[in-house]
């Protein structure tokens, strides 16, 4: 799903962490990722709010 420039994309996590590792980034760069919740009940996916999370890389 892509939203705008300034957002990039994350399309699964596992759902018993909440920690995700997205590669290929560059370095000492902020990125701004959207990030929903879902659940699955009966065949249902029910999904939460969107929440916008920002994050700078490491100058490594």
């Amino acid at each position: 799903m892509k939203v705008g420039k300034k957002f990039k994309d994350i399309n699964t996590c596992n759902k018993a962490t909440l920690k995700y590792k997205k590669t290929g980034l560059k370095k000492n760069t902020r990125y701004t990722f959207r990030v929903r919740a879902y659940v699955k009940a009966d065949g249902v996916k029910y999904y939460g709010d969107w929440a916008t999370i920002s994050a700078k890389t490491k100058k490594k």
